[in-house]
Formats: C-alpha cells, sequence, structure tokens
C-alpha cells in the first residue's frame, strides 16, 4: 500500500482501509458507502440474520438491558447482531474511553454515523457534506471551529433573556390545566427554544414543523426497511429532512441581509468565498445541530422532572437553591447550581440520552483483548457504565449527592461518566444543554409543586435516544 493509504498518528502509521480513505479525508461526501466488515468471530457473542431480527424486537422492549444481559453472559467486548448491523458492543470504561479519545486516529465517527443514518437524505441535493457528527479529523476541527462561538459565554449570556422568556411564558398554563404530559410539554416548549435560539423563527406553527420533522427522522433511524415505499416511517423521516432543509434554504437570504443573534444568522454571515460556509454546507451542518439540540435535552429535562416528582425531598432543596438566586441571574449564577447540577447529573446517569456511541474501524484497531479488521461497527455503550457496580455505589440508587466535590464517584475511573461524549467528539452543545436545565427548572420550582399524577417505577427506555418510560404526567400545584 502506497503513503497515501496511511494516516499519521504520534509518529506511527495506522493502515487504514482504501475503500475508506477518500471518504474521512474529504468533507464531500460520495453516494457509495463501504461495506461494512462483520465482527470477528473469535470475539464471544451472537450473529447472523435470526439473531438480528430477535435483538431488534428485544431492543425495542428493553432498550439497553438487552446488552447489559449480552455483557454478562460474553464480556464487556462482545459480538452481537443488532437487526442488520454487525457490531461489536463494548462496555469496558477503560476501553470505550481510548476509543473515544481516538489518539491513534483509528476510528471514524464519520463512518459510524452515515451507516447508521445513511438514506434519510438521499433526496435532499446536497453537494458538500458538512455534517459535524459525521466528519473526521481536520474536516471536522474546522467545522467545530465555526460553530464553537455560538457555545461559548458571550454566547450563552446572549441566550439568556430568549430562554428566560420561553420557559416561563410556555409554563403560564400548567395550573390551569392541573395535569400535564411532561413529556409532551417538554417537546413543545424545547421545540419552540430551539426554533428561536438556532434560526430565529418566534412563530409557533414553524416551530411545530421543525419539531415534527426532527421526530419523524429519530423514529426512522432503527427502521429495517429503509424504503419510503416499504416503511411509512422511513417515508416521514425523508420528508422530515426535506422539511428542514427546505425551511433552511428560504431563511439564507433573509439572514444573510438581516443577520440576528441565532446560530443560523451568525454561520450565514460566513460565506464560501471566505473560507465560511456555501449554502449546501451550511443547511447540511445545521439539520446535524438541530437533530441532536433540542431532542436530547428535552429527553434528559423530562427524566429529572420524573425523578424530582418521584423524590419530593430533593425537589424541596432545588426550590431553596432556586429561590436564593438573584432577580436577575447571571451565567455565573446557573453556573453555580451545585445541588441542580447534581441532579441533572444523577439524571443522565441513570436515564442517559445518548446511550450508544458508534465508531467504525479505519485499519486493525485493538479492542480491548482483541483486534478489529477495518470497518468494523463498534457500539461504545456508554449508558451502561453509569449503571456498573464496579464504578459506582449502590448504582440503582437515586443518590445525587455522589456527584459533590466531597464524594465525587464520578471522577474515580477514567471514562465512566460520558453522558456527553469524549475527546474531539465532545457535544459541542453541551454547555448550552447544561445551562438549560439549570434555568427552566429554577423558573419551574419558583413557581410550582409537582407530583406523579399516577405513581409508577420507569424503567430507561431507548427511541432510539434513551429518557425514562412513561408520559411522566405531572400534578402541578402553584405556590
Amino acid at each position: 500500500m502506497s503513503d497515501a493509504g496511511k494516516v499519521e498518528s504520534d509518529g506511527k502509521r495506522i493502515i487504514v482501509d482504501p475503500e475508506v480513505l477518500s471518504i474521512i479525508k474529504s468533507p464531500d461526501r460520495p453516494e457509495a458507502f463501504p461495506r461494512i466488515a462483520k465482527a470477528p468471530n473469535n470475539i464471544p457473542g451472537v450473529s447472523g440474520f435470526i439473531a438480528g431480527m430477535k435483538s431488534l424486537f428485544a431492543y425495542n422492549r428493553e432498550g439497553l438491558l438487552f446488552f447489559e444481559k449480552q455483557a454478562n453472559i460474553y464480556g464487556k467486548v462482545f459480538r452481537s447482531q443488532l437487526g442488520p448491523y454487525s457490531i461489536v458492543g463494548v462496555a469496558d470504561h477503560e476501553v470505550i474511553s481510548k476509543i473515544l479519545k481516538n489518539g491513534d486516529r483509528c476510528w471514524s465517527t464519520a463512518l459510524a454515523v452515515e451507516r447508521v443514518t445513511r438514506g434519510l437524505s438521499f433526496d435532499i441535493d446536497l453537494k458538500k457534506k458538512s455534517r459535524l457528527m459525521s466528519l473526521d479529523f481536520d474536516a471536522h476541527r474546522r467545522m467545530r471551529n465555526l460553530v464553537q462561538p455560538a457555545f461559548s459565554d458571550r454566547a450563552l449570556t446572549s441566550y439568556l433573556n430568549i430562554i428566560r422568556h420561553e420557559f416561563a411564558y410556555n409554563i403560564e398554563a400548567w395550573p390551569r390545566k392541573g395535569e400535564v404530559s411532561f413529556r409532551v410539554e417538554a417537546r413543545k416548549i424545547f421545540s419552540q427554544l430551539a426554533a428561536r435560539l438556532f434560526f430565529g423563527i418566534g412563530d409557533p406553527n414553524e416551530a411545530a414543523r421543525l419539531e415534527g420533522a426532527t421526530r419523524d427522522y429519530w423514529s426512522a433511524i432503527p427502521v429495517v426497511l429503509k424504503n419510503r415505499h416499504l416503511s411509512e416511517r422511513w417515508k416521514r423521516g425523508v420528508d422530515g429532512v426535506a422539511t428542514l432543509s427546505s425551511i433552511m434554504y428560504d431563511l439564507i437570504p433573509k439572514r444573510r441581509d438581516e443577520g440576528g443573534v441565532d446560530l443560523f444568522s451568525q454561520l450565514c454571515k460566513s460565506r464560501d468565498d471566505a473560507g465560511g460556509l456555501d449554502d449546501d454546507q451550511l443547511v447540511d451542518l445545521m439539520l446535524n445541530i438541530i437533530f441532536a439540540a433540542f431532542d436530547t435535552t428535552t429527553m434528559g429535562i423530562t427524566s429529572m422532572a420524573y425523578l424530582l416528582a418521584k423524590y419530593p425531598h430533593w425537589q424541596e432543596i432545588l426550590r431553596a437553591e432556586s429561590m436564593r438566586l438573584p432577580e436577575q441571574a447571571t451565567l455565573a449564577d446557573f453556573n453555580g447550581m451545585e445541588q441542580t447540577t447534581q441532579v441533572w447529573k444523577e439524571t443522565l446517569r441513570i436515564f442517559p440520552v445518548s446511550a450508544i456511541t458508534p465508531r467504525v474501524s479505519l485499519g486493525e484497531c485493538q479492542v480491548g483483548s482483541y483486534v478489529v479488521p477495518p470497518r468494523t461497527l463498534v457500539f461504545n455503550f456508554t449508558g451502561l457504565l453509569g449503571q456498573d457496580p464496579d464504578l459506582w455505589n449502590h448504582p440503582q440508587r437515586f443518590d445525587p449527592e455522589r456527584f459533590s466535590s466531597a464524594r465525587a464517584e464520578h471522577q474515580r475511573h477514567r471514562g465512566q461518566y460520558l453522558p456527553f461524549g469524549h475527546g474531539v467528539h465532545t457535544c459541542v452543545g453541551a454547555a448550552l444543554a447544561n445551562l438549560e436545565a439549570k434555568v427552566f427548572w429554577s423558573i419551574v420550582l419558583t413557581r410550582y409543586r409537582f407530583s406523579l399524577a399516577k405513581d409508577y417505577d420507569a424503567v430507561h427506555c431507548m427511541t432510539p435516544l434513551g429518557s425514562v418510560s412513561g408520559e411522566v404526567a405531572l400534578k402541578v400545584e402553584r405556590l
């Protein structure tokens, strides 16, 4: 193999499969996707069509518990089949940390993301693919640098008044309703907030279109029959991407002329001839951001609502902390909410949102004590780490103080707690999600007291993002 088939890494050279080299080197994605290799037979586990169908149905019913059972049977590095995907599953914190850090540049995020979502943008004419999650190395670094300022402390400070207004306005009617389906309410609230922060859209009907399109996208991810004529869910997913793209293309001229504080306006100022983004790149990049934005935060907030209703003692602790905030709390004030932060972190441990982080090997790569061939799809089960008794004291117990500075259980082992990913692909919007959670609960808890309308013991579910099970119906009363 020539030098063109190698990637430099800390003075070493990783042999890269030539079929994937052009894809990881360029943000211009070809339509053809390289064939994924089967998980090696020397790794214990299951494989094959029948196992794939069984696992798909079991996963839909049990979520991460299904893979936890496999890890208990076969070990923390195991072979599995999820529908059409032959995978190597990893539930070992040290192995996961090494893969996600990617110090040897042996792993591709681009190939993994596009393998799982392939086909959803098939009908969209985008010549230059720029998705932040589905880029690697220099191309990823360039796009991340363009987006990073929109999530800086300065940007978050500029968003605060918008965030406060949206939350206060949208929860005003809760006591009149008496009982609210929190899952439904949270999706509405955070979709409207995302529309304002990311696109400067204040029209609730347009925000509802964005929400519906992203919901259809996520619903299509697990579909096996990826054909719009054979699967209604797949058709809705493809149409959802088309809807979002259409909205953004229509907005570009106005945002470039008028500007604004929203993320889309800021990126519209960067043009291709100045080393920035052209229209296709801009739309493709924003598709990735909107898919990862309010859906993930909504799931986490919904799970936290369940836990605060289930454990009213902690609801009172957080209420007292929120009451101590100054009337015009600053970013620093919200960052200093230690107890709210502890409950938020504990929520993401018990009910992880991004519970699986996929990667594809670029060459022969080490996974624990095994070597996998090029183009192997690896599922890093970061969500399982939060329930590992080797890493946490009584992991089934709701115990936010494990995240206190005095105990700091989450800092015992490298890579044991990764709610927002790890390495260069750590979620660029993590600071915004954390801020939204603190502002939201500070507003809700200083106005209302709530409880479960019907008590139940929830479990973690995947749809395909992770969250608490059930609608989380709440009885709400004004303080």
